[in-house]
């Protein structure tokens, strides 16, 4: 194979699994052999299994995946690194604008009250 095909040859992508993920996709892979007859493989189970999901995270997810993963300190090193790339095009950036972008919107909250009209005014 010449190199010009190979350097437009995707290499695939490659993601460790803790321990924890991978006994769950073993699993997976024994029901699916016992109760179904179905030999697969872990990259094929791990793939189908992940073409399943939606392509956006809920909110609530997205919640959990901040309370899981936000790290302050990496926050404000790329935070620091956006305020000195904008600085070297000469433009002015915040940390809270940066802040700002980053933050959900926050929602008005509704009255839950309705006007109630006794019998006697709504035949007025």
């Amino acid at each position: 194979m010449n190199t010009e095909i190979k350097k437009r040859q995707r290499q695939p992508d490659t993601v460790t699994l803790s321990s924890e993920v991978l006994e769950k996709v073993t699993q997976w892979i024994r029901q699916a052999e016992t109760e179904l007859g179905v030999r697969v493989n872990r990259k094929q189970m791990v793939n189908w299994k992940l073409s399943q999901l939606t392509d956006q995270l809920s909110s609530v997810e997205l919640r959990r995946a901040y309370q899981e993963f936000y790290d302050e300190e990496a926050f404000l090193k790329m935070a620091l690194a956006e305020i000195r790339k904008a600085k070297s095009e000469g433009r002015s950036l915040s940390l809270d604008a940066i802040r700002l972008r980053y933050e959900k919107p926050k929602r008005k909250k509704r009255s839950n009250k309705t006007e109630k009209v006794s019998n006697d005014e709504s035949h007025a």
